[in-house]
């Protein structure tokens, strides 16, 4: 994996980049240019005047399609969106700013502004490409299970990110948390010794962390 500099982090406007005409009334900005975003395909679609298709109808099954599960965002305006249907119009859905739309491939779509100047991000890639959850959106789900009360669910949660992340000693350490939290002391000393062969970072983390405190005092 290849990583940058500080000089590659970039900050730019909607307004700054360089919209390019895509129909009548539309624009489309193309993030991978606008900004050098490589991770999916990315693009921002403004419709000037109320009633302009912002989205096309389409399926991403034809050949001039790239086969993309995608993620639409409403960042201005507002729209709406026709979701389904091959031969007959889809279920409508009022779509205002802040709506989070997912269409999976195979599923027709059209968008259509509601307001003027609405502006759709649209974020596509193949199904499954993102590969498996991170690290780290497993142990902040875990935490947000034990912060409602269900302990043995994060302690699932971190269980099954070792099989994404074999040995992973983050994943070590806050499962060593939970399991304290649990009364599992034992389990959380095994976990907590994997953490600390695996990142020595956490031997001083653990000695300040209140959440091991009764490994401390056992």
């Amino acid at each position: 994996m290849s990583t940058g500099s500080d000089a590659d982090a970039m900050i730019r406007r909607l307004e700054e980049l360089e919209a390019l005409p895509a129909a009548p009334g539309l624009s489309w900005l193309p993030l991978r240019d606008g900004v050098g975003f490589t991770g999916a395909a990315a693009n921002v679609f403004r419709a000037e005047h109320a009633g302009g298709v912002v989205i096309e109808p389409h399926d991403e099954t034809t050949s001039g399609a790239a086969g993309h599960d995608e993620l639409y965002v409403v960042l201005t305006g507002r729209v709406t969106a026709r979701l389904g249907g091959q031969s007959l119009p889809g279920a409508e859905h009022d779509a205002p700013v802040g709506t989070v739309i997912r269409v999976p491939v195979g599923v027709r779509r059209e968008l259509v502004a509601a307001e003027p100047a609405t502006a759709v991000l649209v974020v596509g890639g193949a199904p499954d490409a993102a590969g498996p959850r991170s690290a780290w959106t497993r142990w902040t789900r875990a935490y947000a299970l034990h912060a409602r009360g269900d302990t043995a669910g994060g302690i699932a949660e971190l269980v099954a990110a070792h099989h994404d992340h074999p040995g992973h000693p983050l994943v070590h350490y806050h499962l060593a948390c939970l399991r304290t939290a649990a009364g599992d002391l034992d389990g959380a000393r095994r976990d907590l010794d994997a953490a600390h062969a695996g990142d020595p970072r956490t031997v001083a983390w653990a000695a300040a962390d209140e959440d091991l405190a009764p490994l401390h005092t056992a």
